[in-house]
């Protein structure tokens, strides 16, 4: 495990998904806990191919357990094949504390709501 202070990324390759949107404009990630190595701040990038990889957007996050989304400008699927989250700072140092994603394209409200009804009480 990366135990270097942020940057720190990981990148999913969507191009073998069964059941993909057309396009997305929606990343979330949970984590079940408050602590200090949570995301402070991400950016999320795409790419078609792997070799260049294009910023959606630069967002600030919440030290804090629970679900987080963020919105950016629809992206096709086939130009965001490889989907890139890097975290730019976390709260602490260290290696970054996360434990679920989401990508898609849904309406906020809908996803969260969604979601909750996945997750243990």
């Amino acid at each position: 495990a990366n135990t270097d202070p942020p940057p720190q990324y990981f990148v999913l390759d969507l191009s073998d998904l069964i059941k993909k949107p057309d396009i997305i404009n929606v990343f979330g990630f949970y984590c079940w806990h408050d602590y200090s190595t949570n995301p402070a701040e991400i950016e999320l990038m795409v790419s078609s191919d792997g070799r260049k990889f294009g910023s959606v957007g630069v967002y600030e996050c919440e030290i804090a357990a629970g679900w987080q989304y963020f919105r950016f400008s629809p992206v096709p699927i086939a130009k965001a094949q490889l989907f890139k989250v890097v975290v730019l700072k976390n709260g602490g140092d260290g290696q970054t504390y996360m434990n679920q994603v989401l990508i898609g394209y849904e309406q906020l409200q809908h996803a969260e709501s969604e979601l909750e009804k996945l997750l243990p009480p």
